[in-house]
């Protein structure tokens, strides 16, 4: 199950143009632990809503900052 999370959300960050520190931080964070699962489903969640809502055209705020659907995250 850790494997599969890990898949979609590697396709969701390409989608979304996730940084790589982004990335990094959070594989470095979560090995694949029981415990993780939450904070999987917490990114996939996130990244869900993030590329449905910028694949509408719609501008979201990520950090006080607006993200346009040109630019993504």
């Amino acid at each position: 199950e850790f494997e599969t999370r890990r898949r979609e959300i590697i396709k969701l960050w390409d989608a979304c143009n996730v940084p790589l520190t982004h990335r990094t931080h959070f594989f470095l964070l979560f090995k694949g632990d029981p415990s993780d699962s939450v904070y999987l489903e917490v990114e996939l969640r996130r990244l869900s809503y993030l590329k449905s809502t910028l694949s509408h055209g719609t501008k979201v705020g990520i950090d006080g900052q607006i993200v346009t659907p040109e630019q993504r995250y």
